[in-house]
């Protein structure tokens, strides 16, 4: 039975609302909604009844509620309790993140933290696409740009940054690039995951430029355009931490480095649940430490 399923029943019976329990809880109304329906079909009996204007509790419903509330409180301090007491975490964690935001970066923080915590079990899910932590069962997901659901608790592990990067060899056939201006008469590799970013926005300080470039070739996928630009293939605007290797070993240089696209966050988001999990905290106060140094 999940417990953070009847500690919402039991804030939606305290509140009488469905909307004050998850302004209390700091989740989502569909949150609790879901998972007091989850926690009827698993008890096989309905709790409450809903209307458009009140909650009214069932008999079986109210037994429930005089049970659990009086059972909570003990739950909450025996599990803090256990947790001092250096309970090693444990279980079953999914964690989603930018496909291309693992191999460079997340990869070696991966591996330690499994050394760290071998009874953690790891499930990565590499997908563009910003997945539903509650509908699609995912414990941490790992965020580029801004948030926008604010019911997520969420920590900031840095800020990614765009530059301009080609390798030594696309000068071998091309003009130097002495100011931004010239990247339209180049030929350039457009990261371009939305439309919109076919347009470069810089900046030099206070100074904005939008620039056009003369576009050669366009995806959805750093790795594609990295390796591209390693080639020789034309310049390209992509995040630093994502070429570390690349640069350090020569093959990609950054061109005009007082220029970047505007700094991206980067941030930890989960649920906030009545009870805390000691996996998922531990994950993120691990990613926290062990990313953070990577960023500018």
């Amino acid at each position: 039975m999940d417990l953070n399923a009847v500690a919402m029943f039991v804030a939606v019976i305290k509140a009488q609302s469905f909307s004050k329990a998850a302004t209390e809880l700091g989740v989502t109304k569909s949150t609790i909604s879901k998972k007091i329906s989850e926690l009827e079909a698993f008890l096989g009996t309905t709790l409450i009844r809903r209307t458009t204007r009140s909650l009214q509790l069932t008999q079986m419903g109210a037994e429930f509620y005089e049970q659990c509330a009086t059972s909570l409180t003990a739950l909450r301090d025996a599990a803090e309790n256990a947790q001092a007491a250096g309970t090693e975490p444990r279980g079953h964690l999914r964690v989603t993140c930018p496909a291309d935001f693992v191999p460079a970066i997340m990869g070696p923080v991966f591996a330690g933290f499994m050394q760290a915590y071998p009874k953690i079990t790891l499930e990565v899910i590499l997908t563009d696409k910003p997945l539903d932590l509650v509908m699609d069962n995912i414990d941490v997901a790992i965020r580029i740009g801004n948030l926008s659901d604010s019911a997520l608790m969420s920590r900031r592990i840095g800020r990614e940054v765009f530059q301009l990067l080609a390798s030594p060899a696309y000068f071998d056939h091309a003009p130097p690039l002495r100011e931004p201006g010239d990247l339209r008469d180049h030929e350039c590799l457009i990261f371009a995951p939305k439309p919109e970013l076919r347009i470069w926005h810089l900046q030099d300080g206070e100074r904005r430029l939008r620039i056009e470039p003369g576009i050669k070739f366009i995806s959805n996928n750093i790795s594609m355009i990295k390796t591209l630009a390693v080639l020789g293939a034309g310049i390209t605007l992509l995040p630093v931490s994502s070429c570390q290797e690349e640069i350090a070993a020569g093959r990609l240089s950054v061109l005009l480095p007082e220029l970047s696209m505007g700094a991206t966050p980067i941030h930890l988001v989960y649920q906030k649940q009545p009870f805390k999990s000691p996996k998922i905290q531990t994950f993120v106060s691990y990613v926290e430490t062990h990313v953070r140094s990577q960023f500018p």
